[in-house]
C-alpha cells in the first residue's frame, strides 16, 4: 500500500514469498531502472523480524561509491547508464507521512536501514546498511554507527556494510576491499576511506595488465591496498593452526578478508555457542599433552562456535556459515577436485588489517602463551591447589582458554566497573599500558559452560612488545591470591648476577610457601631464562589477596563486552551489559 504526499511511502504486511513478490512487482513498477535482481532483494529481506515494515523511498539519491565508479567507467560507455541510484530506508512497523515529518516521533526506534539500489543488470544492490538486531541473526559481529539523512531526518544506525558486485568496476574481492576500508575509515580517523577508482589504482601500480574491467585481485594486491591506506596486514596461509588465529582475531573484534576458492569475503564475527555442549560433544576437540606421568587436557574456546558470521556478496547481510560449509560451497562452483582439507590448504586465507603498532601477532601471542603457561607443569599444577581442586586439566575437565587482542583503554574501563576488590580496583585505574594488549584467560569446562561464566586464570601480554623481550612481554598474571604486575615488580638488570649465584650457591634451596617449587625447576622450565625464572618464583610465594577468588571476564563473546579497537555488537535475546 502507497501513502501520497511529498514523500514516497509504502506499507507492506509480509507472510509469505508471495507477500514479498507482491511488494517488488508495485516497487518495480514504480522505479523500473532500479528494481533488477529481486531475488537477491528479497533474501535481504527475509531477514527482517518484523514482517510489517514501511519502505521510504528517495529516486534520485546521490551515492558516492556508485557515483565514482560512473565517472570513472560507466559513463565512458556508448549504452547511457543513470548516474543517480535509488534508495529505500526501512522502518518496522507502519507509519504514516504525518508520523514521518513529526520531529518528535521516534523513527531511530523502529529503524531497520537502508538499501541503496544502483541502476545496473548486476550488482543491482549498492551501499547498504541494516542494523542487524532488526533482523533474524543471532551472533557476535563486528559494527558501527553511522549517521543517515533520509527526507531531512538525521537517523543513527549500527551496521556493517553491505554491497553486491557489478562485475565490472569492482569484483568480489573489490567489494570486500571497499566495505572493509568504509568500516574503518568512518570508525577510526586514521584510516582514509577509499573510493573505488581509488583501490583500481593501487592495483593498477602492482599490475602488469589493465585493470578494469575487473578480473580479480590476487591477495598479495589486496594486502597492498591495505597497506596503501595505512594499514599493517598479515596474511596467513591455511596450515596447522589456522581455525585457532582465525577465530582469535575475529574474537578480537577485528573484521578480516577471508579468502576462499574463487570467491572472497569479508568474516566479522562468529555464531553463538553450539547447543548441547558436553564432554561427549568435545571429547575430539580437547587438546593433551604428557608431562612425565602426569597428563593435561586443554580446550580452545574456538572449538565451542562452529559458525562465523560472513559479508558475502552472494548471500544476504550477515550470513552465519561454518569454514567447511562456506569451503565446499565455493569449491563447488569453482569445479575444484581434491578432499576439502586439500582444498583449504591451497586455496584459502586470511588477511588481517592490522594497527601499526601491533607488533606481536595472533601466532606469536599463542606460541608464548602456550609455551609459559598451557604448557607449563608447574604452573598448571600451581593453579590446581590455588583453587584446592585437581580435577582441573583432567579429561572430563580440561582447561579452557581464550585469547583475544584488545586497547588497554577498554581492558581497563572493563576492570573498574567490574573489579570488586577496591585496591585492585585503583591498581588498574592507575596502572600504564601499551595501547594494545593480549589477554589470555583461563578457566575450565565447566565454569565456562556455567552461568554466570567466570575465568579463573588471567594472562596480559604487551602486543608492542619483542619477540627478544627477556619477559617476552608478560604485562601481568593473576589467579586466585597470586597477581605479578611484570612492569613494577620486575627487578633491575643488575640483579641478574645476584639470581644466578642464589641459584648456584646455595644450591637451590629457596621454596615457596607450597614447598614444592624450587628455583631449580622454575629455571628449568623456562630454558634458564633468569628474568623469567624470578618472575614466576615471584608469582608463586606471594600471596597477594587482593586477587579474588574469580573474576568476571568470561562473557558470552569478547565481541559483545569491548569498546574500542575490539569491540562488537551482538543481537540476540538476552540482556546485554
Amino acid at each position: 500500500m502507497k501513502s501520497k504526499g511529498v514523500t514516497m511511502i509504502y506499507q507492506y504486511k509480509i507472510d509469505n514469498d508471495k507477500g514479498l513478490i507482491e511488494c517488488f512487482l508495485e516497487l518495480q513498477h514504480d522505479y523500473p531502472v532500479y528494481i533488477r535482481e529481486i531475488e537477491r532483494i528479497m533474501n535481504v529481506l527475509k531477514q527482517f523480524r518484523s514482517k510489517i515494515f514501511t519502505v521510504v523511498t528517495e529516486e534520485n539519491y546521490v551515492d558516492r561509491q556508485y557515483r565514482d565508479s560512473y565517472y570513472s567507467y560507466f559513463s565512458q560507455k556508448y549504452t547511457q547508464y543513470e548516474r543517480n541510484c535509488l534508495r529505500l530506508a526501512f522502518f518496522e512497523g507502519r507509519i504514516s507521512q504525518e508520523q514521518f515529518s513529526d520531529c518528535n516521533f521516534n523513527l531511530e526506534k523502529i529503524f531497520i536501514g537502508t538499501v541503496v539500489l544502483r541502476p545496473l543488470e548486476v550488482g543491482n544492490i549498492g551501499q547498504t546498511l541494516l542494523n542487524p538486531k532488526k533482523l533474524n541473526v543471532k551472533g557476535y559481529f563486528r559494527t558501527c554507527d553511522f549517521r543517515v539523512m533520509v527526507y531531512g531526518r538525521k537517523l543513527n544506525i549500527n551496521a556493517f556494510p553491505y554491497s553486491s558486485q557489478d562485475g565490472e568496476t569492482m569484483t568480489c574481492a573489490e567489494t570486500v576491499l571497499f566495505n572493509l576500508i568504509y568500516y574503518y575509515g568512518s570508525k577510526y580517523s586514521e584510516y582514509r576511506i577509499l573510493m573505488p577508482s581509488e583501490i583500481l589504482q593501487d592495483i593498477e601500480r602492482e599490475s602488469y595488465e589493465r585493470v578494469l574491467p575487473s578480473m580479480g585481485v590476487y591477495e598479495s594486491n589486496m594486502a597492498k591496498v591495505l597497506s596503501d591506506a595505512h594499514f599493517y596486514p598479515r596474511i596467513y596461509s591455511y596450515q596447522k593452526g589456522f581455525n585457532d588465529i582465525l577465530y582469535a582475531y575475529v574474537e578480537s573484534g577485528i573484521p578480516l578478508i577471508l579468502n576462499l576458492p574463487e570467491h572472497v569475503v569479508s568474516c566479522i564475527g562468529h555464531g553463538e555457542i553450539r547447543s548441547k555442549v558436553n564432554y561427549n560433544s568435545i571429547k575430539a576437540d580437547i587438546e593433551s599433552w604428557k608431562c612425565g606421568k602426569k597428563t593435561y587436557h586443554t580446550l580452545n574456546t574456538e572449538r565451542l562456535y562452529d559458525k562465523f558470521i560472513v559479508m558475502d556478496d552472494n548471500k544476504a547481510p550477515y550470513y552465519k556459515t561454518s569454514l567447511d560449509d562456506i569451503v565446499h560451497e565455493y569449491a563447488e562452483m569453482s569445479h575444484r577436485s581434491g578432499t576439502i582439507d586439500e582444498v583449504k590448504h591451497d586455496d584459502v586465507s586470511i588477511i588481517v588489517p592490522l594497527y601499526r603498532r601491533i607488533f606481536i601477532d595472533a601466532a606469536r601471542a599463542e606460541s608464548i602463551f602456550k609455551s609459559l603457561f598451557l604448557e607449563n607443569e608447574i604452573f598448571l599444577e600451581d593453579i590446581r591447589e590455588a583453587y584446592s581442586d585437581k580435577t582441573w586439566g583432567s579429561k572430563k575437565n580440561p582447561y579452557v582458554w581464550r585469547m583475544y587482542l584488545t586497547a588497554s583503554r577498554s581492558y581497563r574501563d572493563f576492570k573498574t566497573r567490574k573489579t570488586a576488590n577496591e585496591e585492585l580496583r585503583l591498581f588498574y585505574m592507575e596502572c600504564a599500558l601499551p595501547r594494545f594488549i593480549w589477554v589470555l584467560e583461563i578457566g575450565t569446562l565447566k565454569e565456562y559452560l556455567s552461568t554466570p561464566q567466570k575465568a579463573r586464570v588471567e594472562i596480559v601480554l604487551d602486543s608492542t612488545s619483542s619477540p627478544y623481550s627477556e619477559t617476552r612481554g608478560i604485562i601481568s598474571v593473576g589467579y586466585k591470591n597470586h597477581f605479578i604486575f611484570v612492569p613494577e615488580d620486575i627487578w633491575n638488570e643488575e640483579d641478574e648476577e645476584d639470581i644466578e649465584e642464589e641459584i648456584e650457591d646455595e644450591k637451590c634451596t629457596k621454596i615457596s610457601k607450597k614447598g614444592k617449587m624450587e628455583v631449580v625447576e622454575i629455571c628449568k622450565e623456562l630454558g634458564n631464562n633468569f628474568v623469567l625464572t624470578k618472575l614466576f618464583e615471584e608469582l608463586y610465594s606471594v600471596e597477594y589477596q587482593q586477587f579474588s577468588e574469580n573474576y568476571e571476564i568470561f562473557k558470552d563473546s569478547n565481541l559483545e563486552r569491548n569498546f574500542d579497537y575490539g569491540a562488537c555488537s551482538r543481537s540476540c535475546s538476552k540482556t546485554e551489559d
